[in-house]
């Protein structure tokens, strides 16, 4: 009888210890989640988490040209098909693959698009860090702290953060101090890291900075990126291939200089060569309609009313090259279009004030 009851207790103390430390990592993940900070990079990513599965049919991957080029809800109301801007500040190259592996957890897009911005950006120098802008800790953690924990997120870090990772895995050592997270009610809708974001990751730019486009179309060199953006570009088209995934790997339309362009030619022959497609808005800013004058933020982001014309291109183009089904009169997708009524009406405001400026 002692034997059995020796046994007995011992089991309950391995029960009391595995719901303790299951109450623990529960306990410490909700408090990692609460004291993140809630910045248009989190905003994002959570939102993105708060979408139903299985229901976007293109996800676009990149740094703040994607969040302020393209509407999402812009391009349902006009072409049907569902979207959504998995777009972070400065997003270095290294995490796009590991974004996409996050994103096919829960969605199946029939097309992703990625921001070629990030290579072509990450061969610049940072003379405050010394060291070349997409190692920065900055851009990273717009990522990985913003991610769920995962075997994902994990690897990511792993294999992206330069250095010691721990304060990386465990971001609330960097956050802890934070204790107005604690009283700020806004960040208690983030404590499970999922928060449904209106826009599907859209953010207005909304003043104006007039700028001299120059026309680069006709510079048809290529700029060998540098060896560590060349492998990285390397290992993310070997990723696609291997996920058998279409991809359209895009550049924006902005104050390009030729040197950019002569970087993009050679971008555009190295995925040609796996096979995938490439489009560079540059090549079409009198199709876009552009105002040089109007349409731009600052030399790298349209405001407001240069989305509208970039959504618009980028969508009749998508609906001629891929097969994205047209869901404006499925009733599972009606709260999309409700969505599309409330963020269109904030935007008029955003327009009209545009307009007069």
């Amino acid at each position: 009888w002692q034997r059995m009851e020796k046994k007995y207790n011992r089991r309950v103390n391995i029960v009391w210890i595995a719901v303790f430390v299951l109450c623990f990592s529960v306990l410490f993940v909700l408090l990692s989640y609460l004291y993140r900070p809630v910045t248009t990079s989190r905003e994002n990513i959570c939102g993105f988490y708060a979408e139903k599965k299985n229901t976007l049919d293109m996800v676009y991957i990149g740094g703040s040209a994607c969040y302020v080029y393209r509407e999402p809800l812009a391009a349902y109301d006009k072409y049907g098909f569902t979207s959504y801007n998995f777009a972070t500040d400065a997003m270095p190259p290294q995490v796009i693959r590991y974004c996409m592996e996050e994103i096919l957890k829960t969605q199946s897009p029939e097309v992703f698009l990625v921001d070629l911005r990030p290579f072509q950006y990450g061969d610049l120098y940072d003379d405050v860090t010394s060291s070349v802008n997409y190692k920065r800790e900055a851009p990273i953690r717009n990522v990985t702290d913003n991610m769920n924990y995962s075997v994902n997120r994990a690897a990511m870090i792993e294999n992206c953060v330069e250095g010691e990772t721990a304060a990386y895995h465990f971001d609330i050592a960097k956050y802890h101090s934070l204790l107005i997270s604690l009283i700020t009610p806004r960040n208690w809708g983030y404590i499970t890291n999922r928060h449904p974001m209106r826009s599907k990751g859209f953010h207005a730019c909304e003043s104006v900075e007039e700028l001299y486009i120059e026309d680069v179309s006709h510079i048809k060199e290529k700029q060998r990126l540098s060896e560590e953006m060349d492998d990285l570009l390397t290992e993310l088209l070997e990723y696609c291939k291997n996920k058998e995934q279409k991809v359209l790997f895009i550049v924006h339309a902005y104050q390009i200089s030729e040197e950019d362009q002569k970087k993009y030619n050679y971008m555009e022959e190295r995925i040609a060569e796996y096979g995938m497609d490439y489009l560079n808005t540059n090549d079409y800013a009198e199709e876009i309609g552009l105002e040089p004058s109007a349409d731009f933020y600052n030399r790298d982001h349209v405001n407001l009313l240069g989305a509208d014309k970039y959504t618009k291109f980028l969508g009749e183009y998508l609906v001629r090259n891929y097969t994205l089904p047209d869901k404006r009169n499925d009733s599972a997708y009606r709260r999309w279009t409700q969505e599309y009524k409330e963020w269109n009406g904030r935007m008029e405001e955003i327009r009209e004030t545009l307009r007069l400026d």
